[in-house]
């Protein structure tokens, strides 16, 4: 490949090496001339003014003479768009100028709103003629090649090479592996596949969602970049390490467009922020979604089960806030029908369990509509032209799941969204539900392709329609992956409505696979806000970039062995990175029998997961807390949800911030200390929930002592306030069943309400619980932290609908200190309970004497002490009842007299 810029004066080729500057301001150039300096050098000059930044427009060009090999079924001429996006994203485009191909719709169109042009820096690159190839820059120091090898550009057949100073990479979902991705091949296509461990050795052992973003941490270690490849066509992703250390990452895809995202050096949260504003920041659960979830395939298959199974939580005292009512419900396994016959009373039942017991309930909704003549949905959606269309027949695609024939949704046709409410309204007037799981959206069919019956016969093939040949994909060039494209799922040639031209050749299974539960789960999220108008709680099965916006997702089909216990943790790391933080992993493993220890050490994980459920397939033992062992798994899951409780308050401001901002919920420690290559190594063994909290579940069998290792930085024991000042090393810790392994970072203000020992068997009910808050003081003897308050339930998180405030904790002079109460936002807080503080701890402090409170209005009240010398833990009380958003400052005095050492 050759280079040059496009000028509609005049086009010259330039093969010499020249290093550019694109310098970012207000005003966009839509096209820039190339004037040569010298042979080295070429300045980039503005001809054309825009609204946003600058940009660089250029032809590639590929000369046959000068390379006669290669095939002549290339692209000749791809024209090249780099745009500066924000200060830290760099957008690249490389595009067949002569024929428009198939482009991901843009699901964010208002990215560029929250991205900030007027404050853009210089990009440094360099630019190779002959082999093309893009080099980036910091300083002096290159971190970044793309197309240094590789730069091939087929119809069906597109590839290229990234490589990377460094072999930290993470991304690439979805999939079990290490966190860091190791060499091997990769596979991004979403597919039915029931969790298997992705070693990279042959492909094809992708599941249910498909994310090509990457992160990776340069070699000095404090920096971090993003790589998003913006193709959902079905694709392999090679890794290798080379020599000195550094990645060399290979994309090979069968469809569509080179669109790539850069998002450059910067810390790695903001990396993340930033890729998430582009793909759409994830949505803030309901309160209650926080909670625990139960579920079980085939388990409950009459409304006594259901009956039986609320019974037995309560007489049990086990934690519950949603049942996830699996499709045994249905008719037939019929979308939004109800078997009266073995559910009588469930409108009444299901009611009672939301008002009576604070108990919700999600229902599976599956991708397949049952083909039967007669049945509502399937005689609506046809009269409409409503279902995915066969090239075979030219009918609606017949597959096969678990009603038997079943049709499925064309979600590309006008009135898809109308045809999923009226479905979703018809279920409510059923019974009543708060939630959703979009299931077998992958898309899964129990026959590859097309499935042949006496209704609807395959073989009567028409090839009369060349738009819609049903063997168009039959020959690929290349098939990703290590099985056919139409494995477990339908035909590639099936096609959707399409309006114009464009449309009618590109809205084919081919390209549109892996979109298909975007908009399933989109559009049952928009019913919940609009129609039942409450927070929206839907989980997807699949997921591509953007699915956060507006659902929360399970890590598949998992086992019950400690392996996959242990891999949980990858999995909810990974989905940090991809924008969808409220995730989690099936608690005892969904296929096979957990012995009563890992079931328990997995309540004790699972409780922190930001998604907590519990499911699994009829054909194994049943995994009910009560059911597993002699009372182990059941006192395991009394205390870990209890735990996940008493910190709610601080998790789920965690996932308003992330809601709003982007960034990751949990993470692993060596993202707040990059430099620590002890917590790299040791990634999959603990996590961090925000930056303030630090945990070390139990994840081998009969492990009575974690070997939990402590970054350098002062931790106190959540539970009784015990300070660790580590320089880096592992501390041997117990490993109860009883108890939860959970440290606060110094430095950190966490709100906390202690359900331990209660009788608190709802996420709820913390809604008007009194609230504490832990100050865990760093060497500084300074702390801060933030608090989100709103009612867990109203659709639109607005101003209006919620308190979000700062708390800061600082000395003032050597005998006083004070913790500032600042409101960032909410308008109307009298629309809100007024949370009581129940009382203040002080962790690591100097002796307080005395504390008071300054109020908003002027008046002053006092707050009793108690100080423990041993612990150096200070509690506070407020003599009279307080509520947080009557406070201006809590102040308090000390004696002068220096900390013990540790």
């Amino acid at each position: 490949w050759f280079f040059f810029f496009s000028d509609p004066a005049t086009t010259e080729i330039y093969t010499s090496l020249f290093v550019g500057s694109v310098r970012c301001v207000q005003e966009t150039v839509s096209r820039v001339t190339a004037a040569l300096l010298d042979r080295k050098t070429i300045t980039l000059t503005k001809t054309q003014k825009k609204e946003t930044d600058y940009s660089v427009t250029a032809l590639l060009k590929h000369f046959p003479k000068e390379n006669p090999a290669r095939d002549p079924n290339e692209l000749q001429t791809v024209h090249f768009l780099m745009q500066c996006e924000d200060k830290y994203v760099l957008h690249l485009k490389f595009i067949d100028p002569e024929s428009r191909r198939w482009e991901v719709p843009q699901f964010n169109p208002n990215y560029n709103r929250e991205y900030s042009p007027e404050k853009l820096n210089s990009i440094s690159w360099k630019y190779s003629a002959n082999p093309f190839a893009l080099r980036f820059l910091k300083g002096n120091e290159e971190y970044m090649t793309i197309f240094g090898e590789v730069f091939r550009y087929f119809d069906k057949d597109i590839e290229f090479d990234v490589h990377l100073q460094s072999k930290r990479v993470f991304g690439f979902g979805e999939r079990m592996t290490h966190f860091m991705i190791p060499d091997g091949k990769y596979t991004t296509f979403n597919k039915e596949n029931t969790s298997p461990i992705d070693d990279g050795e042959l492909g094809g052992k992708n599941m249910y969602s498909s994310h090509s973003f990457m992160i990776n941490q340069l070699k000095h270690k404090e920096e971090f970049i993003g790589v998003f490849s913006r193709n959902l066509n079905a694709q392999d992703v090679y890794l290798t390490t080379d020599a000195n250390e550094g990645r060399a990452v290979r994309y090979r895809t069968i469809g569509g467009i080179i669109e790539l995202y850069i998002f450059l050096p910067n810390k790695l949260q903001q990396v993340l922020e930033k890729y998430h504003i582009l793909i759409g920041k994830s949505y803030l659960p309901a309160f209650w979604a926080m909670g625990y979830h139960h579920m079980r395939w085939g388990g409950f298959r009459s409304i006594w089960d259901y009956k039986r199974l609320i019974r037995n939580f309560n007489n049990y005292d086990v934690p519950v806030d949603s049942i996830t009512v699996d499709i045994d419900y249905m008719l037939d396994y019929k979308d939004f029908t109800l078997d009266h016959s073995r559910y009588p009373g469930m409108k009444e039942f299901m009611k009672s369990l939301k008002e009576e017991e604070q108990i919700y309930i999600a229902p599976v909704i599956d991708a397949g509509v049952k083909h039967e003549r007669g049945y509502k949905f399937f005689d609506v959606g046809e009269a409409n032209g409503l279902f995915i269309q066969s090239a075979y027949t030219k009918r609606s695609l017949v597959g096969s799941v678990w009603p038997g024939k079943a049709v499925f949704v064309d979600f590309f046709h006008p009135k898809a969204k109308w045809f999923w409410t009226l479905g979703l309204n018809d279920l409510l007037e059923e019974f009543s539900f708060n939630g959703a799981m979009v299931d077998m959206c992958d898309i899964s069919n129990f026959c590859d392709g097309e499935c042949p019956d006496t209704s609807n016969n395959i073989s009567e093939i028409s090839n009369q329609d060349a738009t819609h040949d049903p063997h168009e994909f039959d020959n690929l060039p290349y098939v990703p992956g290590a099985f056919p494209l139409e494995h477990r799922t339908i035909s590639m040639s099936g096609y959707h409505y399409s309006a114009n031209e464009y449309e009618e050749k590109y809205f084919k299974q081919f390209y549109t696979h892996n979109i298909f539960c975007f908009h399933y789960a989109k559009y049952t999220f928009e019913f919940f806000r609009d129609v039942v108008k409450e927070r929206p709680f839907v989980v997807a099965r699949s997921t591509i970039p953007g699915s956060g916006n507006f659902a929360s997702h399970f890590q598949g089909d998992n086992y019950a062995s400690w392996t996959y216990l242990k891999l949980s943790i990858q999995g909810m790391f990974a989905f940090q990175l991809f924008g969808v933080p409220h995730v989690g992993s099936e608690l005892c493993g969904f296929v096979g029998n957990a012995d009563p220890e890992l079931c328990a050490r997995w309540y004790q994980l699972g409780s922190l997961y930001p998604f907590t459920r519990s499911q699994h397939v009829i054909i194994v033992l049943p995994h009910e807390p009560w059911e597993v062992g002699n009372g182990e798994v059941v006192k395991a899951v009394q205390t870990s949800m209890r735990t996940k409780y008493s910190i709610l308050r601080y998790y789920y401001t965690r996932m308003f911030e992330v809601s709003i901002k982007g960034g990751a919920v949990v993470q692993p420690a060596f993202f707040e200390y990059p430099q620590d290559d002890i917590a790299f190594n040791l990634c999959e063994e603990s996590f961090m929930i925000g930056k303030a909290l630090l945990v070390h579940p139990a994840l081998y069998p009969k492990q009575k002592i974690i070997d939990g290792y402590f970054p350098k930085d002062l931790w106190y024991d959540i539970w009784d306030g015990s300070r660790t000042e580590s320089k880096g090393e592992t501390i041997n810790l117990d490993a109860p069943y009883d108890s939860i392994n959970i440290n606060i970072r110094g430095g950190s203000i966490v709100p906390f309400q202690n359900a331990l020992g209660k009788a608190i068997n709802r996420a709820v009910k913390l809604l008007n619980m009194p609230l504490s808050i832990i100050i865990a003081l760093d060497k500084d003897e300074s702390a801060s932290g933030t608090l989100f308050i709103d009612d867990g339930i109203s659709p639109n998180v607005t101003e209006e609908d919620y308190r979000y405030y700062s708390l800061e904790y600082r000395k003032t002079d050597p005998g006083a200190s004070k913790m500032d109460v600042k409101l960032l936002h909410g308008k109307k807080p009298e629309t809100l309970p007024y949370e009581q503080i129940e009382f203040v701890s002080v962790l690591g402090t100097r002796e307080i004497t005395q504390s008071l409170i300054t109020h908003m209005n002027g008046t002053v009240g006092l707050c009793s002490v108690q100080y423990d010398k041993k612990t150096l833990i200070a509690k506070v009380i407020p003599e009279k009842t307080t509520s947080i958003i009557e406070v201006k400052q809590f102040v308090f005095l000390t004696k002068q007299s220096p900390l013990p050492l540790i």
